[in-house]
């Protein structure tokens, strides 16, 4: 009798450390993990959060230096760079302004194709000014250059680019 008693609490006792086992190997476990995968990316996602928010305080300081042009000043905005370019003796062929594409009533992308024709030193150049300017913000997308003929050192050059604007009712 006190063999079956002392075999029924072995029995109860293995059965209850079985369950805690199997509960902490697949309900327990399995959720702390989860649990500090998220706190390590909270801790991730604060921190961009907190760069982006610094990042947008200095793009809207007084003293940034990199301007978002409206709609009305876009036209300046091309006249800069059509200047640029013929200063730099390069000639302007063609001018084609894509799809408008404009992003929850704040801003806007105009993308703009300009085929031009130079050396491959002055377009190059040309170029790197236009990708850092620092007053409007205007970014090259792609560029493709072609000869115009073999034994000729002028380029075609075909420069799809988009310049931001802020929408004027944001």
């Amino acid at each position: 009798m006190e063999n079956n008693v002392y075999k029924n609490n072995f029995k109860v006792l293995s059965l209850f450390f079985a369950l805690v086992l199997g509960y902490y190997v697949f309900l327990y476990n399995p959720m702390v993990s989860k649990i500090k995968s998220f706190q390590g990316k909270q801790g991730y996602l604060k921190e961009r959060l907190a760069r982006m928010q610094l990042a947008f305080k200095k793009i809207n300081s007084p003293q940034a230096s990199v301007m978002v042009p409206t709609e009305q000043e876009i036209d300046q905005v091309l006249k800069e760079i059509f200047t640029a370019a013929k200063s730099r003796d390069i000639n302007i062929g063609y001018v084609s302004v894509k799809d408008i594409q404009r992003y929850n009533d704040l801003y806007t992308i105009i993308p703009v194709l300009i085929e031009m024709e130079s050396t491959y030193e002055k377009l190059g150049i040309f170029l790197g000014a236009l990708e850092n300017r620092q007053d409007n913000l205007v970014s090259i997308k792609t560029v493709n250059f072609k000869l115009r003929n073999n034994n000729d050192p002028i380029l075609k050059a075909s420069v799809f680019l988009n310049i931001y604007i802020i929408n004027k009712d944001a």
